[in-house]
């Protein structure tokens, strides 16, 4: 089995399935892959999949050599050439030489017929790879490929387009998303068909731009997307029907290619731009958030059948703000439990407010947990009339279940639902036979979705048999309780495209199952434009014929300031606990 260990230890495979694990083969230029893809291998061996193929492409043209390789050299493109092999070294592509773990495997090399741009695989190559009855063939390698090659395996070809098919087609990956200025870059796992650019997609997802570095963004690109294989055959493997013979995407998006000297000097000032921008906010733009109140329910905002503007319930306090509420209701009031975070501590706290609906008096905040790590996202939630919070402890690594002490006016301790889990904005809901906890994780927590699940809401939770269920960034992350209207089940999510918590989209759960989730898009919240909180919005509370909201704004903060300083000189302060 090739599998190769990071710091001497192995991840334990995740083993549910429901039938063989499968056979694929892997399409290559040569002895060479790159990280990513040795990634993508890596996860699917953790499945029990088994490369038992290797198809080696024999048709590589050689560079001309003496003064033919300065006469055809495409001086055009310098300035691209020279950032490449100066300047652009992302890790990902980082190149392994792979043949010590597969010179037992099979393989067979093949010199494909050219036509126009595309290579067609002879009929004994053909004959020969369908011998081995493979599942799927992974394509690290190759030029554009038509004809039987195609259908060689039982599902097909898999292939990765790095972009987002619907604005860009072409290349090179990343590249074109910081130019233009596109918050998100798409990416998407297709099996290829006769048609250029009109593959069947398997698996999509989206992630914010790193504006100010093409290795970052490159980086999260492949190696975020490397998972991707072995979640499509997960699927397979658990009788998940993929739709196989649905439609090939449709695009009509334009072909970009290799940038001429003119646009990489401009790419380059915009990196250069981006970055002095990027290190300006984070010393200079701190986040203020607020608590606001809109006399209206959900419905008639995302119908929008209000233009109603949220109530701040809070004082501005220096270096301090009040983020993420979550209500228990009462006829005439509510209280309200959220973050309390100290720019001073650089963490945050659970306090709690009561608001008096009539008069509109909001009590002094009182504290109601604390911990020498992080709170945040007190999630509140009922079940046989008693209330439970599950606060993020993201830096605890543990997901822990408390209790609402009236009476004591404090959070009390029940137990541990999850261990060594950095689960961040954890949210519990019911449905069908099943609890379910929807979370996401520290790294890249705007971008990727997992769940667990349990006969219990106090447990015992265990992982969806494919998590993460999606990648999104504009809409993983929890932003509060789901929500049904007219039927439907509705779970807020944050977009956090443009900015962190730019804005609150309505996801429609269509199938949600140990084996399976679908959502799709219907709506979205905020921001919050014209009023004193206008950036940005992450929690939508529906709290009957209120709304309870946050939003925020930016301002200079002094220590903030300071933390961002020692941390980007001397590296000592830990990232944010929103994870800009």
């Amino acid at each position: 089995m090739f599998y190769m260990a990071e710091s001497g230890k192995t991840a334990s495979p995740d083993t549910h399935t429901h039938a063989e694990p499968l056979r694929f083969g892997i399409m290559c230029n040569g002895w060479v892959l790159q990280a990513w893809q040795i990634k993508a291998i890596r996860l699917l061996e953790e499945k029990g999949c088994r490369p038992e193929l290797l198809i080696f492409n024999d048709n590589q043209d050689k560079p001309p050599a003496g003064w033919k390789k300065l006469i055809h050299y495409p001086y055009n493109k310098l300035f691209y050439r020279l950032y490449l092999r100066f300047a652009h070294h992302p890790a990902s592509k980082k190149p392994i030489n792979i043949k010590d773990f597969f010179n037992t495997t099979e393989a067979v090399h093949c010199r494909p017929d050219r036509i126009g741009h595309s290579e067609v695989f002879r009929e004994t190559d053909v004959i020969q790879i369908k011998e081995i009855k493979l599942d799927f063939i992974l394509r690290f390698g190759f030029n554009i490929i038509r004809g039987e090659i195609l259908t060689a395996a039982r599902y097909g070809v898999w292939s990765f387009h790095h972009g987002d098919e619907q604005h860009y087609r072409g290349g090179p990956p990343g590249f074109w998303e910081i130019y233009h200025g596109n918050p998100v870059t798409g990416a998407m796992l297709q099996r290829l068909t006769d048609r250029l650019d009109a593959g069947v997609v398997l698996r999509k997802g989206h992630f914010r731009t790193v504006h100010h570095c093409w290795s970052g963004s490159i980086d999260q690109l492949f190696m975020e997307t490397a998972h991707w294989p072995a979640q499509v055959a997960t699927d397979i493997m658990n009788d998940v029907s993929l739709s196989w013979n649905q439609q090939p995407v449709r695009t009509e998006a334009p072909v970009f290619k290799v940038p001429g000297n003119a646009q990489m000097m401009r790419f380059v000032l915009s990196l250069m731009i981006s970055r002095v921008r990027f290190h300006f906010d984070r010393l200079f733009r701190a986040e203020k958030w607020n608590i606001g109140i809109i006399r209206a329910p959900v419905k008639d905002i995302l119908t929008g059948h209000t233009r109603i503007q949220p109530e701040w319930l809070l004082p501005i306090q220096p270096h301090r703000y009040a983020a993420d509420p979550f209500a228990i209701t009462a006829p005439d009031r509510l209280r309200i439990f959220y973050e309390s975070y100290d720019y001073h501590a650089a963490r945050g706290t659970i306090a709690s407010i009561q608001v008096d609906l009539n008069s509109g008096r909001v009590s002094p905040p009182s504290t109601v947990l604390e911990k020498d790590y992080h709170l945040a996202y007190p999630y509140i939630f009922a079940v046989d009339g008693k209330w439970h919070c599950i606060p993020e402890t993201a830096l605890n690594r543990t997901v822990d279940l408390y209790c609402w002490d009236e009476d004591a006016g404090r959070l009390v301790f029940d137990r541990t639902l999850l261990y060594d889990v950095d689960a961040v904005d954890s949210t519990v809901f019911q449905h069908d036979q099943y609890w379910w906890l929807f979370c996401t994780r520290k790294s890249l927590s705007d971008t990727h979705l997992y769940a667990y699940y349990s006969r219990e809401f106090t447990g015992p939770y265990q992982p969806h048999h494919n998590n993460p269920i999606k990648t999104d960034v504009r809409s993983a992350r929890p932003a509060g309780p789901l929500l049904i209207l007219d039927g439907l089940l509705l779970r807020p999510a944050q977009d956090c495209s443009v900015r962190y918590g730019y804005r609150i989209t309505m996801q429609k759960i269509i199938r949600l199952t140990p084996d399976e989730f679908v959502e799709t898009s219907a709506g979205w919240i905020g921001p919050f434009k014209g009023t004193s909180f206008p950036m940005g919005a992450h929690t939508l509370i529906d709290a009957g014929d209120h709304t309870v909201i946050d939003a925020k704004r930016y301002v200079f903060d002094g220590w903030n300031f300071v933390h961002e300083l020692n941390r980007s000189v001397q590296g000592r302060i830990p990232p944010k606990p929103n994870n800009h």
